[in-house]
């Protein structure tokens, strides 16, 4: 038998158990990547399951029917010491050759299956040191007794914040200035510059309108072009602020629920960089230039929070130039 017509009898004898496994899993593997989508149901309730395992490391997001999310990461072993880069299957080593040498031990192995761990069973990245991350964290919510009239008083300057679909980094010079036009509706004039603190400037056309659904929660906001409808509008909520209620000197604000894990595999973040509405995280401060260890409190503060800050980029301000408030 030729070499190929070996391969291709390889081939159709997985996919073959691939459908007796029964795993309903849509699988891809690129130069040692894979990815895998099923659905598991208990109960006649059902959720998604996305895997992707790289460089022996893996991570499992489950999607509820309810939204909520939650994301296992395994360190590439499991409880026997299996590594979850190496196939299930002998006779995927990977290799040119086609002797079947796994069994060996050559230390060739691709993952051929998402599903598998590399010891002949078929518990996928089951076992070994793994971590869970709710999304939202539990009791995640906006500040309770916000002053919104504090909040507005002085414009705000971005120390680091997410990327987001409508501002890519490297940023500069970030400015948010708030105007309240009533109780529950304030206007936002944000600026920032490209390229460079001496840079053209973006967002220096109409303000933004923000509004407060319920006047009970002020923290809650949602913002927009003031030409839309509110129903159209990103959320915008104020989780942290100090140092008093009648002063505020920073802030942390997300873009509404942190239903995401962030990629870090530790803490939660709203959206992602492609998203408009319901995404971003800012740390801002009254100060343009605030003390290091003011910004170091604010990433503490977030973290305990339990948003991820590796999303955070640096916001140049100093030699910043700001258009007339």
């Amino acid at each position: 038998m030729s070499r190929s017509m070996r391969m291709r009898t390889r081939i159709e004898f997985v996919v073959v158990l691939a459908v007796l496994v029964g795993s309903l899993v849509s699988a891809q593997t690129i130069t040692g990547r894979s990815e895998s989508k099923s659905q598991s149901c208990v109960n006649g309730v059902c959720s998604k399951v996305e895997t992707t395992c790289e460089g022996g490391k893996c991570t499992t997001t489950t999607t509820s029917e309810d939204g909520s999310v939650t994301t296992t990461e395994s360190n590439g072993t499991e409880a026997g010491g299996g590594d979850v880069s190496r196939p299930c299957f002998p006779f995927c080593d990977g290799d040119d050759n086609d002797d079947g040498d796994d069994a060996s031990g050559d230390g060739a192995f691709p993952p051929c299956f998402p599903f598998c761990d590399g010891e002949g069973d078929a518990d996928a990245i089951g076992g070994g040191n793994s971590t869970t991350t709710e999304c939202p964290p539990a009791g995640f919510d906006s500040l309770k007794d916000f002053n919104l009239t504090a909040w507005t008083a002085h414009p705000w300057y971005i120390q680091k914040q997410a990327e987001v679909v409508y501002q890519k980094p490297p940023f500069f010079c970030v400015r948010a200035n708030y105007k309240q036009a009533s109780p529950t509706e304030v206007n936002v004039y944000n600026t920032a510059s490209l390229e460079g603190v001496d840079g053209p400037q973006q967002n220096d056309g109409p303000p933004l309108k923000a509004v407060i659904d319920d006047p009970a929660v002020p923290s809650k906001l949602k913002v927009g072009p003031a030409f839309l409808p509110p129903s159209m509008y990103g959320d915008y909520w104020v989780v942290y602020a100090g140092p008093s209620e009648d002063k505020y000197e920073y802030g942390i604000v997300s873009g509404g629920p942190p239903t995401v894990p962030g990629a870090s595999g530790e803490g939660c973040v709203a959206g992602g960089p492609n998203e408009l509405n319901g995404a971003g995280l800012w740390l801002f401060t009254e100060d343009p230039n605030p003390s290091e260890e003011t910004v170091k409190m604010l990433e503490a503060k977030a973290k305990d929070l339990g948003l991820d800050l590796s999303v955070l980029e640096p916001v140049v301000q100093e030699g910043c130039t700001y258009p007339p408030e």
